[in-house]
């Protein structure tokens, strides 16, 4: 598997250990996505061509929705997984937002990361009881009792890079943890919801120019019913985030139309988005954390260079990570951040 990107050869790694430990529930299936435009469209049939001599039938990999939800469940059934899953994760960002906005300013050492546990807990049972919104609503309200003292002196940071590794801090060494040591305060990139709108956004244009009125009506009408039900999330928490994820995606592709095309995945599209709008909010540095061998981190990079001459040369930090980590990450970080309090203040929040 030489040259295959780290996350490849985790999820692989995961398969395996399953499979032999057998620590798995009967009719239990492997979920790999088998579509995408990087080599996430291999994970699935790539795994199950490599581990074909482990295989028993057991774990079987299925990687599209229509393996997933198999052919008992009737169309409002679907809508409604669908729902839950997109409502379930676009709550999950942004209760992310809400601990690293309070972990910075914490007056008793590890409350809001137990705030965060139990608020994961709220929205998933929400979800199982079919009452995601007070599930959601419960979630945020655990954050009201921490102390915080926002006193402190603050500087925010939009993260960014491959989906994977941006957001597993077993992927990245734990980099939030070391920014906020730093003095840095993060905006946190959306763990995968983010592009679902600019896929909706695509496709209804595609199908309007093709003419394909059956799929037109269809992608109308389930594009419509996920922004009613983000609009909910988003009201939720108006007021007690500061990155609420604002951007429409007709202001994602209008903003990122200078530096890329429109017709490029959206899953390079929506991290440029998602940076242009942290810096128009206050953040004054950018960190780009992408695994070895990734074309979209790669491509992503060298996006984000040519970007951030026209935001006042914002400092960008690029690490690549891999399985042998190098010791000149944080002396790097270190570096970074320190560039950064030189920097012009940043109005918004101060």
């Amino acid at each position: 598997m030489g040259g295959e990107c780290q996350p490849f050869i985790n999820l692989m790694g995961d398969y395996i250990r399953l499979l032999k430990s057998g620590n798995f529930a009967k009719g239990s299936a492997f979920f790999a996505f088998m579509t995408g435009d990087c080599k996430l469209r291999l994970y699935g049939q790539n795994t199950i061509y490599a581990t074909r001599h482990f295989q028993n039938g057991e774990l079987p990999v299925i990687g599209t929705f229509a393996q997933l939800f198999g052919n008992k469940l009737s169309a409002i059934s679907k809508v409604r997984i669908v729902d839950d899953i997109y409502i379930g994760m676009t709550a999950l960002d942004r209760i992310l937002q809400k601990l690293h906005e309070s972990r910075f300013y914490e007056l008793q050492k590890g409350a809001p990361d137990l705030a965060y546990k139990i608020a994961k807990n709220h929205i998933c049972k929400g979800i199982k009881r079919g009452e995601i919104i007070n599930g959601i609503e419960y979630a945020l309200s655990v954050f009201d009792g921490i102390d915080i003292d926002k006193s402190v002196p603050k500087r925010f940071i939009t993260v960014t890079g491959d989906y994977y590794t941006r957001i597993n801090s077993f992927a990245n060494n734990d980099l939030y943890r070391s920014i906020e040591r730093l003095g840095g305060v993060i905006f946190v990139p959306p763990t995968l919801m983010d592009a679902i709108p600019l896929i909706m956004v695509s496709r209804i244009k595609k199908y309007r120019k093709q003419a394909e009125y059956i799929k037109l009506i269809q992608h109308l009408l389930l594009n419509f019913e996920l922004k009613h039900q983000e609009q909910k999330v988003r009201d939720i928490f108006e007021n007690d985030i500061l990155n609420n994820f604002d951007y429409t995606p007709e202001e994602v592709y209008q903003r990122t139309s200078k530096y890329l095309s429109s017709d490029l995945s959206t899953g390079i599209i929506s991290p440029v988005g998602c940076v242009i709008e942290a810096i128009e909010k206050g953040a004054c540095g950018i960190i780009n954390v992408i695994t070895q061998n990734c074309s979209y981190g790669n491509v992503l990079t060298s996006i984000l260079q040519r970007m951030r001459a026209d935001y006042g040369n914002v400092p960008l930090l690029t690490l690549i990570y891999e399985e042998q980590q190098g010791g000149n990450k944080l002396t790097r970080l270190e570096a970074f951040m320190h560039q950064i309090a030189k920097q012009l203040k940043c109005v918004r929040f101060s």
